[in-house]
């Protein structure tokens, strides 16, 4: 005896398609809520950064190459020195020539960050007496850091990129 004469043989629930049709549906929707919380807890950890303007770095690439040739031809370099004041960190910078000679009337600035968290960029307030550059890095936790040095010299730009630890020591 045939329970339902209106549903074809073989079928034992008329919810058995509806079912079916829920599976990939609850899929695509735990797949969705998934990646929200992944993307949440990545943005939210202050060990995650983005390169800032990474896309205009791309796009001016052959200007980012002409000047790391200009910087090469120039032989330019920075010389640091760190001394660690409470929680804060003092940065002496001199711009020398390649065999170096400190060279004066150089206009420096640059920005610094802790590699552990990449995301607290601190801009340099540098100021200048002489061939000395001198900056702070406020509550500069110790290990390494990258520090990206810009300086102006007779209508030139010159730059370099330097990673030390610094803080560590008094």
């Amino acid at each position: 005896m045939n329970p339902s004469p209106d549903l074809p043989e073989g079928s034992n629930s008329p919810n058995k398609g509806l079912l079916y049709a829920a599976i990939p549906v609850g899929l695509i929707v735990a797949s969705v809520v998934g990646n929200f919380v992944m993307i949440r807890i990545a943005t939210a950890d202050p060990a995650f950064s983005v390169e800032r303007d990474y896309y205009q770095k791309a796009v001016n690439w052959d200007q980012e190459m002409a000047q790391a040739e200009l910087n090469r031809k120039l032989g330019y370099s920075f010389r640091l020195e760190e001394k660690r004041v409470g929680e804060d960190v003092d940065l002496a910078i001199v711009l020398v020539d390649s065999v170096g000679k400190p060279i004066a009337g150089a206009e420096v600035s640059g920005e610094a960050f802790p590699n552990a968290r990449a995301m607290n960029i601190t801009t340099l307030g540098v100021q200048s007496d002489g061939l000395v550059h001198r900056a702070r890095i406020a509550h500069a936790r110790p290990g390494v850091w990258e520090l990206r040095l810009e300086a102006k010299v007779a209508g030139q730009k010159f730059t370099a990129t330097e990673r030390r630890e610094l803080g560590g020591g008094t």
